[in-house]
């Protein structure tokens, strides 16, 4: 049986009235072989993801996927998005290398039949020459490798945290900042309790903030007997347990491709007209049949506060000065085994974390 731990921190909120409309791509980065199961878990739950290929890994060795895997995920509704065609450090190449790399991945998947309109930088590694070219091959974000806040995390270097950053993207938004460079989120250490941390903290601030929050997560390669564990891999049944939190929370938070977002934020109206985009975008992408969870209520009285696929044992809220206070007495962990997702209650102590506004 493989365990991990999900661990909720308890967070002071502001009291808000508006309902959690939260966006999550999950990014899948270097063409592995693995990513083709991957996707197939993923389209299980009705869900997309976005895969960063180099098209010069494909077919090219047994790690790597083969063409037809790759026009496989493709069919399945996924994205497929650049990442170079040799995963090259790019900040070690002159410019017109640099070119190469970038406009000539595009170019190679246009050969196969696959529009590849985002790009996410190998290495997390970059300079302002690099964002221009990827704007100038005619790519409409660039990812990269961090910028998202993750409330609580520890602050070493096992981490790829960044402290003070925003808890995700607020969208719409207006210009290409927002997504030249695009913020994400990538632990160097596979801690699932964290991903599961950002993702409830991302719901509240939603709530609270009466907007929709948009969260990019990078993971590469899964779990492998023959090439071993890197710092950020996932297993399929890790991330099931990813998927069934949001198949929990499925009112409030839904998977989306990079290409939806951008294209549904260059919708050009009034914010109302605009939000109504992001609406139905969300609506979408819901998963049918799922579980209503969580609200948030004004009160001037003790009151329990749902936290939904968490499956918390008790918690009470109460609101105290325009703030809701809310209290772990215990949390529940997601355990998964080889078969299926379980719930099973432990005694966990709360950590205090204030939301800032």
């Amino acid at each position: 049986m493989i365990q991990r731990v999900a661990t909720l921190w308890c967070v002071l909120l502001f009291v808000g009235s508006g309902t959690a409309k939260v966006f999550v791509s999950f990014t899948f980065d270097d063409t592995l072989v693995e990513h083709a199961d991957i996707a197939k878990t993923l389209e299980s739950y009705n869900m997309k993801g976005v895969f960063f290929m180099n098209s010069g890994r494909i077919g090219t060795d047994r790690r790597y996927l083969t063409l037809p895997q790759v026009l496989a995920i493709q069919s399945g509704g996924h994205e497929i998005g650049s990442h170079t065609v040799t995963h090259a450090n790019l900040t070690s190449l002159t410019d017109d290398l640099q070119y190469a790399e970038i406009c000539g991945d595009a170019a190679n998947f246009t050969k196969i039949g696959i529009s590849t309109t985002d790009f996410a930088v190998p290495f997390g590694q970059y300079t302002n020459v690099t964002i221009a070219l990827a704007k100038s091959c005619g790519f409409q974000s660039f990812r990269r490798s961090g910028g998202i806040g993750c409330p609580g995390c520890p602050a070493s270097a096992q981490y790829n945290v960044c402290l003070g950053c925003p808890p995700g993207v607020t969208v719409p938004f207006t210009g290409t900042d927002s997504l030249f460079p695009l913020r994400s989120l990538s632990f160097r250490s596979y801690f699932l309790d964290l991903f599961l941390q950002t993702l409830e903290y991302a719901r509240q601030r939603s709530a609270v903030r009466n907007t929709y929050l948009w969260l990019v997560f990078i993971f590469h390669d899964d779990y492998s007997a023959d090439f071993g564990v890197s710092n950020t891999t996932v297993t399929n049944d890790q991330l099931m347990i990813l998927l069934d939190w949001i198949r929990d929370h499925n009112n409030e938070v839904t998977t989306v491709t990079i290409r939806d977002v951008v294209a549904t934020n260059e919708f050009n109206g009034t914010t109302a007209e605009r939000n109504a985009q992001f609406d139905a975008l969300f609506f979408a992408n819901q998963i049918p049949n799922a579980t209503v969870t969580a609200s948030f209520q004004t009160t001037t009285s003790p009151t329990t506060v749902d936290l939904g696929g968490l499956g918390v044992g008790g918690v009470a809220g109460v609101a105290i000065g325009g703030f809701l206070v809310l209290g772990l007495i215990p949390l529940s962990a997601y355990v998964i085994n080889k078969k299926r997702r379980t719930s099973m209650k432990i005694a966990e102590n709360a950590a205090v974390e204030v939301a800032s506004s």
